[in-house]
């Protein structure tokens, strides 16, 4: 039987991964849109 601590917190966990990926993402795109524009205008 698993204790309802450990669902708790592996919930948390995947809530902060998750958040993460995003926000690793997000930032991967930025950079990428910016090299564009650096490489267009110059």
């Amino acid at each position: 039987m698993r204790c309802p601590l450990q669902s708790e917190f592996e919930a948390a966990l995947t809530a902060i991964l998750l958040r993460a990926v995003h926000r690793f993402l997000s930032a991967f795109k930025m950079l990428f849109r910016l090299s564009e524009n650096v490489l267009m205008s110059s």
